[in-house]
């Protein structure tokens, strides 16, 4: 059914099965390979899970397997650990180049702000330089609000926000950076309690598609919203105007949980799904719908 400016797709709650060793949960972001067919889903405590997804004849989400499971290695080939481990973000590059075998996973992360290149099985290739304003961990509102989320856009290529305003900041703004520029944005976030950015997708069209999370006492009830930003604007500073598409609101009635990463696959379908802390009484909920009306390429 449709809903605002989505068109639902289903739903699938993931049990927290080990996999390789690594139980399957804490997924803060995903990303979708169109040569492997292949989902990628991020564990904030610092590896990554192979997951191969399946719809049904009416195009509704049917099944998830999980493949495998890999740790991603410093350069010295160890597993990270501790405040270095804390990926957040996730974007995959050459995942749609007609190739097979060459993807890259470029990861954010929070508490040690970075980003990182690995391959599709955690070995670390490289990393990008950011702006000195996201350099310094002192910069940000919390360690834990750092790099929350990381897309690739084919004008400002890598595109990075962390998940609130900067320390200081009297205004519910984030910046938005493009990597490798002095280019950057400021995202007003939607005026929910707590509100938070926690990902943000670039689609074929060129928009932004983002997610963000609010939440009252006691996480209760949660709110997930997603927005849209039609295009970005060559002005650096610029005041961004996201349209909202769609708000889930718990309290509401909607079955929802810490919604952190969003992918876009083809024939504009997208896939979001939500972070369980690795808490009992969480869940991470893998979602999938379309955009109504939108210029995602089919």
């Amino acid at each position: 059914e449709t809903y605002m400016g989505v068109r639902l797709l289903g739903a699938l709650k993931l049990e927290a099965v080990e996999v390789d060793g690594h139980l399957l949960g804490g997924i803060s972001a995903l990303g979708w390979d169109n040569d492997e067919q292949l989902l990628y889903a991020l564990s904030d405590r610092g590896y990554v899970f192979h997951l191969r997804v399946e719809f049904d004849e009416n195009g509704l989400l049917h099944d998830v397997q999980a493949l495998s499971a890999h740790a991603l290695l410093d350069a010295r080939g160890r597993a990270l650990k501790g405040r270095l481990a804390d990926s957040e973000g996730l974007v995959v590059r050459y995942g749609r180049n007609g190739k097979v075998g060459d993807a890259q996973l470029v990861i954010s992360f929070e508490r040690r702000p970075r980003v990182i290149r690995f391959d599709a099985f955690g070995k670390m290739l490289g990393s990008e330089t950011l702006p000195a304003a996201l350099s310094d961990i002192n910069n940000y509102a919390h360690a834990n609000r750092a790099l929350e989320s990381i897309a690739w856009h084919p004008q400002w290529h890598y595109l990075t926000a962390p998940e609130q305003s900067m320390k200081g900041s009297s205004e519910s703004i984030v910046p938005l950076y493009a990597l490798g520029s002095a280019q950057h944005w400021r995202y007003p976030l939607a005026a929910e309690p707590n509100a938070g950015l926690t990902a943000i997708e670039v689609l074929d069209d060129g928009s932004i598609l983002t997610l963000e999370r609010g939440f009252g006492v006691f996480f209760i009830p949660v709110i997930s919203t997603l927005r849209r930003i039609a295009k970005l604007p060559e002005k650096t500073g610029t005041l961004l105007a996201p349209q909202t598409v769609a708000r889930f609101n718990s309290g509401q009635g909607w079955y929802i949980d810490n919604f952190e990463g969003l992918t876009h696959l083809d024939h504009g379908r997208i896939l979001m799904v939500s972070d369980d802390n690795t808490k009992p009484y969480q869940s991470t909920l893998l979602a999938a719908f379309e955009l109504l009306q939108s210029n995602v390429s089919q």
